[in-house]
Formats: structure tokens, C-alpha cells, sequence
């Protein structure tokens, strides 16, 4: 691939060891009432979202084999994201331009992350960097995707507060060539070493510390979670970012922070 109109250094763009849709991601997948969502137990990670009075988990453990859902949330189209080397999640908007574009997987990365293509019109033309939330390549380059709010938390907190969600079904129509039960990365999120390359370096954390993102057109930070390890109650507290208010809330159960209210500006990873 030339990648034209690239954004971002041609010779970080790597291949992953796949091809296009080796991993598949999935289009408006069976989901189950939390009722039935047997195959998801209580601590397993999920991804929610919830739009209007709609609200949706998909568990990391499937999305660990697909890491793109193109789904509908509260009546809009969302894209759900999941990089295992990164261990990131993001829900954007997939309407613009007036249509609905269907993601899938490239098999590259940039900077140890995953890149989607569009599968609507135009193909492998446009790589989308999953972290700088646009398009790194191709005529759609530097188009921007807005994020959707979203939590990772276990599924027994979703759906405490969330009791009439959905689950992400273990029914995909790739389950008898996949076993969701296993982790396809073992314990890389474990170790200190990367398979593929990141840069620059900043030594400021732990290279796989997990945090919680956000920013605005202007500035972003980065909130570890491992700050909040002594914390043994739940606890709230204001923030400020390029004078967008908003508050987060840490969970020391699931050891989950999140955006619980204010910033309409504010975008979260």
C-alpha cells in the first residue's frame, strides 16, 4: 500500500501479521436481554453504552477476537472499538456526510494500535487510527470521527444501574471457529515489553498503565488509575479542562473512573 495523503509517518504503519478482515469485525450483531446473558459473568470488562433510554454491553473477551462492532445504540449508528494491544476502547458516531459507514479491520497498525478502513464506498483507500479518533490515510484523510461516551467496567456494575441493557451475544456467526473463553493476547498486558513499536517514548508512566482519556480541540489529558488505588470509597470530584466543567467518578470495585457529568464538549477514551 502507498498510503496517500497520510497524516501521520508512513514507516509506523505496520502490518500486524493479518490481512484485511482476518479479524472480522461484526455489523448489528445478535444481542441478548441481560437476562439471558448467561455467557457473561459477573467481573468480565464490558464496553457500555448508552444513548437516550437504550443501553448496550459488549464484553472485551468477544471483542477481543472482532475489535470493531458496527451497531445501533439509542437509534444511531455507533461504532464500537476495541484494540487488544492497547488494551483502549472507543464508541464513535459512524453517520456522516448523510450515510452510515461499515468498519472493518485492516491488519495494521500505527504506533501499536489499531487502523479500521471503511468498508462504505471507497475501501482499503482510508485507514482509521482508532486512538487519534480520524482518518491517517486515503481521501477521507484528516476527517475527524466524534466519540460517544462510554464506560469499562464489569458486567455486574453495568447492569446494576443498568438493568434493561443488552448484551453482545457469543452467537456471532464466527463462534465455531472462535473460543471467546480464551484471550487471543495472553498476558501481554502484563508485561513491559510491546510486539510492535510506539513512539515517541514517554516515560512519564509505565508504558501499559491504563487511563482514562479526554480532551477538546484544544488540550487532553491523561487521569492513571493506578492514582486512585488507595481510594476505598466510591468518590466524585470536579474537573476542569479548557474551561470544559465536568465530573469523574472512581469505583475502587472495579477499579473504573468515568466521566459522570457536564463537559458537552469534552471528548473520552
Amino acid at each position: 500500500y502507498e498510503f496517500p495523503n497520510a497524516t501521520s509517518p508512513k514507516d509506523r504503519i505496520v502490518f500486524a501479521g493479518l490481512k484485511i478482515d482476518d479479524m472480522p469485525s461484526l455489523t448489528d450483531p445478535e444481542v441478548l436481554p441481560a437476562e439471558y446473558g448467561t455467557h457473561v459473568f459477573p467481573d468480565d470488562r464490558v464496553i457500555g453504552v448508552a444513548v437516550s433510554d437504550d443501553a448496550k454491553a459488549y464484553p472485551l473477551k468477544i471483542l477481543a477476537f472482532h475489535e470493531a462492532v458496527n451497531d445501533h445504540v439509542g437509534g444511531k449508528a455507533v461504532l464500537v472499538t476495541y484494540c487488544t494491544l492497547c488494551d483502549s476502547a472507543a464508541v464513535f458516531h459512524r453517520s456522516f456526510d448523510g450515510r452510515e459507514m461499515e468498519f472493518g479491520i485492516s491488519g495494521m497498525l500505527f504506533n501499536s494500535n489499531t487502523l479500521l478502513y471503511s468498508r462504505t464506498g471507497e475501501g482499503i483507500k482510508s485507514l482509521w487510527s482508532q486512538m487519534k479518533c480520524e482518518a491517517v490515510t486515503g481521501p477521507n484523510s484528516g476527517t475527524k470521527l466524534a466519540t460517544i461516551p462510554l464506560e469499562v467496567t464489569t458486567w455486574a456494575d453495568w447492569t446494576r444501574r443498568y438493568p434493561e441493557t443488552r448484551a453482545l451475544s457469543k452467537f456471532t456467526d464466527h463462534e465455531d471457529k472462535i473460543d471467546y473463553r480464551k484471550n487471543p493476547t495472553g498476558n501481554y498486558l502484563q508485561i513491559e515489553d510491546l510486539w510492535y513499536p510506539a513512539e515517541p517514548a514517554d516515560n512519564r508512566l509505565p508504558r501499559k498503565t491504563p487511563v482514562l482519556a479526554v480532551w477538546t480541540n484544544q488540550a487532553a489529558r491523561a487521569y492513571p488509575l493506578p492514582a486512585f488505588a488507595e481510594w476505598q470509597e466510591p468518590r466524585e470530584f470536579r474537573q476542569s479542562l479548557d474551561g470544559e466543567e465536568f465530573t469523574l467518578r472512581y469505583d475502587p470495585a472495579t477499579k473504573s473512573l468515568r466521566v459522570i457529568g457536564g463537559a458537552g464538549g469534552l471528548q473520552q477514551m
